[in-house]
């Protein structure tokens, strides 16, 4: 019974492994980005994010002995356990990071940046940015369906307090926090929407998984110099979630989130074959 009955509930768990693999990883990449690296955390980072080895044998057989639902709960519970390495586990030095990498990873688009020119970086980013978590994680689980009219639109503008902190340098102690938590509110978002409005289970998964490489693919871009800010072409965090709100608004969920999906995988494959080809500007 986990992740809920039938077909759907598998495909919840394996949403809910996949988005924690996806913020692991961005949360190595953001406290990398500080120069620090959590000494106690690489064993089970390496183990719990790392494709293939151990954890590959750990999932495939907790899939043959016990079906998928515990497999992808295994997937989440060594992701989780990571997680909390990374934010208990002693930090060492690490190499040289370039000033300016953390607010690439948030993966701000235009109206984020917009919004941000407001405050000119003079908020910190993670107090809005709770806020907004905390009301988007609280309607999520008491269900999107059951929020009436506009209101489906509220998680997406408590939110939108995070866009005010895009122009902060991210230089504090804890601002490496920022990006997975940042993306974890449009995870949370855009699954709780896509399996309450019946959207097909697949799509919503294959939306998650497009976001996800996404949000990777950017990060790995402002190490190497190759991304632009903000995120145009993806639409940015803040107009991927408008686009659903506005899709649940309007009753097109089951729609929107293919095409959503279709056109965010057909952009991760133009920039892997021809942008990763581009010398550095």
């Amino acid at each position: 019974g986990l992740g809920g009955p039938g077909a759907d509930g598998v495909w919840r768990l394996a949403a809910a492994a996949a988005i924690a693999l996806g913020l692991l990883q961005i949360a190595e990449l953001s406290l990398a980005a500080t120069g620090a690296v959590a000494v106690r955390a690489r064993r089970i980072q390496a183990f719990a994010g790392a494709p293939g080895g151990a954890r590959l044998l750990v999932i495939g057989a907790a899939a043959l002995l016990a079906g998928a639902r515990v497999a992808f709960a295994v997937q989440l519970l060594l992701c989780v356990l990571a997680f909390a390495a990374l934010l208990a586990g002693k930090s060492g030095e690490g190499p040289a990071a370039a000033p300016g990498w953390l607010p690439g990873y948030r993966g701000d688009g235009p109206l984020a940046v917009w919004i941000g020119r407001f405050v000119d970086g003079k908020l910190p980013p993670l107090p809005p940015l709770l806020v907004g978590l905390l009301v988007t994680g609280m309607l999520a689980g008491l269900g999107l369906h059951n929020l009436p009219g506009i209101l489906v639109l509220t998680p997406v503008e408590a939110m939108m307090l995070a866009a005010l902190a895009s122009w902060h340098p991210h230089d504090g102690r804890r601002d490496w926090l920022a990006p997975p938590l940042l993306q974890a509110g449009e995870y949370v978002f855009l699954a709780a929407l896509g399996f309450a409005d019946r959207a097909w289970a697949p799509v919503t998964f294959a939306l998650l998984a497009a976001v996800m490489l996404r949000h990777l693919e950017l990060a790995y871009r402002v190490r190497t110099g190759l991304v632009p800010v903000p995120d145009r072409r993806g639409l940015g965090w803040e107009g991927r979630m408008i686009l659903a709100g506005l899709a649940a608004l309007a009753g097109i969920v089951p729609v929107i989130y293919p095409l959503l999906a279709v056109y965010l995988w057909g952009l991760l494959g133009w920039d892997w074959a021809v942008g990763w080809s581009r010398s550095p500007s």
